[in-house]
């Protein structure tokens, strides 16, 4: 995976994915433990279709060099603190693996 290596090289940011668990009554979302992982964080306004088929403008973007499975309802917390909403999440293959790297848009 030398391709993993050469992209990781370009991306000088960590942000913290926590995967969501549960909701309980009053909607209130519960997560797992935050794992850092190293990816580009892009602040550039991109149109994006959301899960609900809404379009809506993506105010930033998070490669990531590898795929850990990221979902809308997870949280991911940024270099500077904030925690925005996930309105999508690309995943792209390649020729070896199932899913290769990740774009979280926020």
């Amino acid at each position: 995976m030398a391709i993993a290596r050469e992209l990781q090289a370009l991306c000088p940011n960590t942000v913290t994915i926590a995967p969501w668990v549960s909701a309980d009554s009053y909607s209130k979302s519960t997560y797992g433990t935050a794992v850092s992982h190293t990816c580009l964080l892009v602040r550039s306004p991109k149109m994006v279709r959301t899960v609900t088929g809404q379009e809506k403008v993506s105010m930033a973007q998070v490669y990531l060099t590898s795929a850990p499975g990221t979902s809308v309802k997870d949280r991911v917390t940024l270099p500077d603190g904030t925690t925005p909403v996930i309105m999508h999440v690309d995943t792209y293959p390649n020729d070896t693996e199932l899913s290769y790297f990740e774009v979280i848009y926020l």
